[in-house]
């Protein structure tokens, strides 16, 4: 039989209080930093970002996931801010060339330790001490969590964001985390229902980010059928602070990042043409 406790004194840390009391306490702390993605209509989409939170970035393959959060970073940068960059996918090499200046400087391990939680938390407490990094990007989700396992992969993955969500929280930082799809049709806009493997991906984030590629533009504004411009879309389908959702942005590539697209041409719509009246030479 359970003891019975008298907690009508309990004065633990997790004792009950009211709002009232609670809110004086949260008005003597100091206020969570807001960090900004440095796209301006995406900002104000999302209200930009805060510790704590965890954010995914999603949309088909080689359509620029990595590309945005590499923006992100030297945004951040551009504020005096550093950012830990777990690149799993993309060589790191290739990651460092771009990054080999104090005004573009972020960090990443020297080696990358594959479907280890601790590692990884280690290595983002290590990076939040020695160097003061509390923006945290993950490319990508496959990566960090075990492919092989006979476990049910949806609950892994749910287990794992939940985690990530935690340790966010424990830390005080924001991560990124790339999200791959299933297969999806080129043309087709992908939503959050399309996210690989489990629809927890979308639930424990905070913020669901997804980017697609678009084709390129004539001089009129009418489609083409290649992709050389750099054109891109970004849309907001989670953000739980600001509750925006289906906004749009439209970027394109210019050098090492993506800028807002706002020069782009408009669409001229295709007039019906009206058939001439054919003269009768007889007349």
């Amino acid at each position: 039989m359970d003891e019975i406790v008298d907690l009508s004194s309990y004065d633990g840390p997790d004792r009950v209080v009211s709002s009232i009391d609670l809110a004086k306490i949260y008005a003597e702390r100091p206020k969570a930093p807001h960090h900004w993605t440095g796209l301006k209509s995406l900002d104000e989409a999302i209200d930009g970002f805060e510790p704590g939170e965890l954010i995914v970035v999603s949309g088909p393959t080689a359509m620029g996931k990595t590309l945005l959060c590499d923006t992100i970073m030297r945004n951040l940068r551009k504020e005096s801010k550093f950012s830990l960059f777990f690149t799993f996918e993309v060589s790191p090499e290739k990651i460092v060339l771009n990054h080999a200046t104090p005004e573009s400087v972020i960090f990443l391990p020297m080696q990358h330790k594959a479907m280890d939680f601790r590692w990884l938390q280690e290595r983002i407490q290590e990076a939040q001490l020695k160097y003061g990094c509390n923006v945290i990007f993950i490319d990508h989700l496959h990566y960090v969590i075990d492919m092989m396992t006979d476990k049910n992969m949806s609950l892994e993955i749910g287990y794992f964001m939940r985690r990530l969500k935690r340790m966010a929280l424990l830390f005080n930082v924001t991560i990124f985390i790339v999200c791959h799809m299933g297969k999806i049709q080129m043309g087709v806009e992908p939503s959050i229902d399309n996210l690989r493997d489990s629809s927890f991906t979308a639930q424990e984030a905070d913020t669901v980010l997804m980017l697609w590629r678009r084709m390129d533009k004539d001089p009129a504004g009418n489609s083409l059928k290649t992709m050389l411009q750099g054109l891109a879309t970004v849309k907001v389908c989670k953000a739980r602070r600001s509750g925006s959702m289906g906004t749009k942005i439209n970027l394109r590539k210019d050098g090492h990042v993506l800028i807002e697209s706002t020069d782009e041409p408009e669409r001229i719509p295709e007039r019906r043409r009206v058939p001439r009246e054919i003269p009768n030479w007889n007349d």
